[in-house]
């Protein structure tokens, strides 16, 4: 059967990667590339579609909110979110605003072509881990983290709570995000007060009750 996939993202050698495994196990399939996300709304537009492989860090992609502006221009389209962002910090906020799976970047072959068939064949693809975590909801105790607030905090801000979380100081988040050091400061700042913690050790510990890897 043959299926009109779109390819969303920034990195040329994954787009023809990921290319070359839907033709591998759908040959008949019509396979569209872009590199961000205006380019993907254009080809929306024009072109229907059944499934979007979308990459959340390539440009313009990083809200959440290209979710929903997705669905808007195409209610019925299958989105499968394939990032290097970690899935523990991810995958639940993506699929509770509309996608229909989330898939690490650094998973085997195998899971690719697993999450692949599923998104298409039954509009679902939750790995076992996510399912764990949308079946435990959102808790209500102070020291939770997962996935009650860490949701409120936007890609970015998320980013730079692991990369804390870490040991990574302000000077050395600036330098691996490529952003100012002041800009850094403030996303700390933000998420401290989101997520209701005074400094990085209680932030360490949050990520330790939630065992959430970094």
């Amino acid at each position: 059967m043959s299926y009109r996939i779109i390819i969303a993202d920034d990195q040329p050698v994954v787009r023809h990667g990921t290319a070359y495994l839907i033709k591998d196990i759908i040959p008949l399939s019509n396979i569209y590339q872009t590199e961000d996300l205006a380019g993907t709304i254009e080809l929306l537009k024009t072109q229907s579609a059944d499934l979007l492989i979308f990459d959340i860090n390539m440009p313009g992609g990083e809200s959440i909110n290209a979710i929903n502006i997705i669905k808007a221009i195409q209610p019925h389209i299958r989105i499968l979110v394939f990032s290097a962002y970690k899935e523990d910090l991810y995958a639940v906020r993506y699929i509770k605003a509309g996608a229909n799976g989330y898939l690490n970047k650094n998973c085997a072959e195998s899971e690719i072509k697993l999450a692949l068939m599923s998104v298409i064949e039954r509009g679902r693809y939750i790995s076992e881990n996510v399912s764990h975590q949308l079946m435990s909801g959102i808790s209500q105790d102070t020291g939770a983290v997962t996935p009650g607030k860490l949701k409120q905090l936007s890609n970015r801000e998320t980013e730079v709570a692991a990369l804390l979380v870490k040991g990574f100081g302000l000077l050395e988040i600036s330098n691996q995000l490529n952003i100012q050091m002041s800009t850094a400061s403030t996303y700390k700042t933000r998420l401290f007060e989101k997520l209701g913690v005074s400094n990085v050790a209680e932030l360490i510990t949050l990520f330790q009750i939630n065992q959430i890897a970094v």
